[in-house]
């Protein structure tokens, strides 16, 4: 479908657009990717995935304020994301949201909120597991989780289990780890 099709259904417009931003987002073409992720909004304002790409823009150029609005305006929108989306991707949205939001605020020096956060969004990429077990997406959640909060020693495990269940998995860690790297930034 065209994104000139998909003008008649706004929901299926505003994925389109989502999707488009995020592959302008991962050729840094971050302009783009704004505008891809507003449009997403105008055309469904629940679409809560693109408000987390307006927040790790945010985040990437180092507007801690701008990134933390953006997520919490996301986590507003989940509910209806859910109910109009996908439940399952809302799940996944929520741990992604705990983990975004996390290291926003360990880029403003916030580090007990920030290990709240992800400890929030370990144990949901868990629950998430525990009811899904072998849903890959869910495993290589909680695998960019435990990469985000530092703990080498399960993210290969995690990594390893979503690409034994979905093998096109494996190429998207190294994209994966290079994004944290850009959303944590300078610490201070």
């Amino acid at each position: 479908m065209s994104l000139e099709a998909a003008k008649d259904t706004p929901v299926i417009a505003s994925f389109a657009h989502s999707a488009l931003g995020q592959v302008y987002y991962a050729q840094k073409k971050f302009i783009a990717a704004q505008s891809e992720f507003q449009t997403a909004l105008s055309a469904w304002d629940s679409n809560a995935e693109a408000q987390i790409g307006l927040g790790d823009i945010a985040l990437r150029s180092g507007d801690t304020g701008a990134a933390l609005t953006a997520y919490q305006q996301a986590g507003a929108l989940l509910p209806a994301y859910a109910q109009q989306g996908s439940v399952d991707n809302a799940r996944l949205l929520a741990v992604a949201l705990s983990m975004r939001r996390g290291l926003a605020l360990a880029r403003a020096g916030k580090r007990e909120d920030a290990t709240a956060a992800l400890d929030q969004a370990a144990k949901a990429g868990q629950d998430l597991l525990a009811l899904m077990p072998q849903w890959p997406q869910a495993h290589f959640a909680l695998a960019t989780v435990l990469l985000a909060r530092d703990e080498p020693t399960q993210v290969g495990a995690e990594f390893a289990a979503a690409s034994q269940c979905d093998a096109s998995l494996a190429t998207l860690r190294d994209p994966t780890e290079a994004n944290l790297a850009e959303l944590r930034g300078p610490q201070p």
